[in-house]
């Protein structure tokens, strides 16, 4: 190579002359062991930098050149440049024990104090391995350290690596359980964490045992139409993006032109409520980007062709909302309406509050006898409008401009839940109860979590099914992620007293499958066939089986959850009996666990610990950090490039060289095969599926 760079500038600003032979030992280092030709990476790093360039300009260099030549091999060879490069930032040469880099992040005031004695401190020191780090793809360090990793907010130095985040959070966890058991249970959660068999949502992974402490993942909140609760919502909606929540909101408001304080004043529907929302949460940054909400509306509301619109940017400005997520709200008598090109009616709730309430129940012949009753009534005012025209304006804004759907009656009808659910959260997959707090603010600090409103939160986690060896490791990894939740639903920080009185009364989780594509890879298994549906359906089946076996035995370590009377589990309740009789035979697959003697012990029991277990996540940030797929979905591409906030990376699918032709992608599957596929995972989920 011939030697157009002869000095480069150190970190420290020295000048000293370029030695080739230490970008060769770098380039040599990094490749170990993964099949490069480190020379041909060394010689494409050289070419790209500049006499004078500064020794950081030369390792970005080969991780650039690592990058393009799109492989799994070199994707892991930049991780390590970049990994190497960080320990040498951080550590200078000597990495710290656990207890110093504890002691270092308390110093640092970003760190809680955990009380250990100096024997637990040496057996934790045996649990961590560093050398994980070196095993990493550069997008997943990046994502690690630089959106994940604690770093000083000012300067943006960074003071953790992925081995000491994973057991920062194993650690606290472990401080809030029994002495005689937690060391077992913090080397099981940081090696779950650390293995990629527990994938932990953003949240934990920037909060978990920090002074900032953590806060739900998902909130939802609802008004009623009422000055009080409506103030109530918006103080929620502020608090709790203000705490890094998404955020999910119904508001049972009337409509425009509907008389207001004995008819001296007419309403001007919604618009302005949705607007007062939307800024209050995006007010807030949450990591990097600003606070969010979807807002739900049904279609029995007279604004619904307006609502639909309000995203869209050739609506005009002022009845734009262009911020905000939207999501409708139908049932099956509407179904029934569109299958058949009939009209519907749209009233509004203050003249028809029993029919609304209805349109969140299951039964839809009671639906029907009330929107009958209110449709023959010539003193209550309504108007009628084509059922497809409403869906089709629905469904063009889904493409256009992103709009979600949500079934109101399904929703209130698979489910572990007595208590009525209104809408789901920011992004379509959590589905639980919530009410207005018609005593305004003052209601939201009320001690008693029985009297007033409910502000709906759940905790998340996910399972890398692929990463999963056998019955045994599942019935574990699901019994950790459960333990996580179960501990940050009790520690979390709630901006309410009533909010956190209701969240640990209720106790709701949401663990999701993911990465299910690798896995189908794995097995040579695909979306599209019927096999691949089978298996789906097994796989679906084990999940659930396992997250409710740990439910079970969760509720008898530590109690079942105060408000379990407020589900079905008392009564022998399990998500396979509200299957859909259609999602049902979808995959003409039989039950293969033991739910039956499951279904005794829960009754014997009195419940479990939590009010609901299963959902499914797009999981896209931790797609990236845990090198897997997004949730359920097939890939897109084998290679991509995927922008997460303001950071960019390549991301190759996991064993990509080896299961390239075992990978089915997303747009060679059809709609009714991917509908086929959240069929058939609902059928074992208690809450919902945020589908693409």
């Amino acid at each position: 190579m011939t030697l157009h760079i002869t000095h480069v500038i150190k970190r420290d600003g020295q000048i000293q002359e370029f030695k080739k032979e230490k970008l060769e030992h770098w380039a040599q280092w990094a490749s170990n062991e993964l099949g490069i030709d480190w020379e041909d990476v060394s010689k494409s790093a050289f070419l790209r930098c500049e006499n004078y360039c500064k020794t950081s300009d030369l390792q970005n260099a080969m991780i650039d050149a690592c990058i393009d030549k799109e492989s799994t091999a070199h994707q892991k060879m930049a991780g390590r440049l970049l990994i190497g490069d960080i320990y040498h930032r951080l550590f200078n040469g000597t990495i710290p024990s656990v207890k110093e880099q504890h002691e270092r992040t308390v110093a640092l005031g970003m760190v809680k104090k955990l009380e250990y004695s100096d024997g637990e401190w040496q057996e934790i020191e045996k649990m961590i391995d560093h050398s994980r780090d070196m095993k990493l793809k550069h997008s997943q360090v990046v994502q690690l350290c630089n959106k994940f990793g604690l770093k000083s907010a000012v300067t943006g130095e960074l003071y953790e690596t992925p081995q000491f985040l994973f057991m920062r959070q194993a650690l606290f966890y472990g401080s809030q359980l029994p002495k005689e058991r937690r060391l077992k249970d913090i080397k099981e959660i940081y090696n779950r964490l650390s293995q990629e068999k527990l994938c932990a949502p953003t949240p934990n992974h920037l909060y978990v045992g920090t002074t900032r402490g953590t806060a739900p993942s998902c909130v939802v909140v609802r008004s009623e139409d009422d000055l009080p609760s409506m103030s109530a919502l918006n103080q929620a909606v502020w608090s709790c993006s203000a705490t890094g929540s998404g955020l999910g909101a119904s508001m049972s408001i009337r409509s425009p032109k509907d008389p207001v304080r004995n008819t001296t004043i007419e309403h001007n529907g919604k618009l302005e409520y949705y607007r007062t929302v939307m800024t209050l949460a995006r007010a807030n940054q949450q990591a990097g980007r600003s606070g969010a909400v979807t807002m739900h509306y049904t279609c029995l509301d007279p604004e619904v062709m307006d609502i639909a619109r309000m995203r869209n940017p050739t609506t005009v400005d002022q009845k734009r909302l262009g911020e905000m997520d939207f999501s409708f709200g139908s049932n099956a008598a509407f179904a029934d309406a569109v299958r058949e090109n009939k009209d519907w009616m749209l009233v509004s709730v203050l003249y028809a509050p029993r029919l609304w309430e209805l349109l969140y129940q299951s039964d839809k012949e009671k639906f029907l006898e009330e929107y009958n009753k209110v449709l023959a009534d010539e003193k209550i005012p309504k108007k009628l409008v084509n059922a497809r025209k409403i869906l089709l304006a629905v469904l063009r804004e889904a493409i256009e401009t992103r709009q979600y759907e949500h079934f109101t009656d399904e929703m209130n009808r698979h489910t572990p839940f007595l208590d009525t659910i209104y809408s789901s959260n920011l992004c379509q997959e959590i589905f639980l109860p919530t009410a207005g707090y018609k005593q305004g603010q003052k209601g939201l600090d009320n001690v008693n979590p029985d009297e007033g409103g409910e502000i709906a939160t759940c905790n998340l986690c996910g399972i890398n099914v692929a990463n999963i060896e056998s019955d045994e490791d599942y019935e574990l990894t699901a019994y950790y992620a459960l333990l996580m939740i179960m501990i940050n639903i009790l520690t979390s920080h709630y901006p309410f007293k009533q909010m956190e009185e209701t969240s640990i009364s209720r106790m709701s989780a949401g663990v999701s499958i993911l990465n299910l594509a690798h896995l189908m890879a794995k097995n040579g298994m695909k979306y599209s066939d019927i096999w691949g549906k089978k298996f789906i359906h097994r796989l679906a089946e084990t999940h659930s089986y396992f997250l409710h076996k740990a439910a079970l035995k969760l509720g008898k370590e530590f109690g079942n959850a105060k408000w379990t009377g407020k589900t079905k589990y008392p009564s022998g309740w399990l998500p396979i009996d509200t299957r859909n009789e259609k999602a049902k035979a979808i995959a003409h697959q039989p039950l293969k666990r033991d739910w039956e003697t499951l279904r005794k012990e829960i009754v014997e029991n009195g419940g479990i610990a939590f009010s609901v277990l299963e959902t499914a996540v797009p999981s896209e940030s931790s797609s990236i950090a845990q090198d897997s797929c997004n949730g359920l979905y097939p890939i897109r591409e084998g290679i991509i490039t995927k922008k997460d906030g303001k950071k960019v990376v390549q991301w190759i699918a996991p064993q990509w060289e080896e299961l390239k032709d075992q990978y089915e992608k997303a747009f060679t599957i059809s709609t009714k095969d991917m509908t086929d596929l959240y069929a058939i995972v609902q059928c074992f989920t208690g809450q919902g599926i945020s589908a693409d």
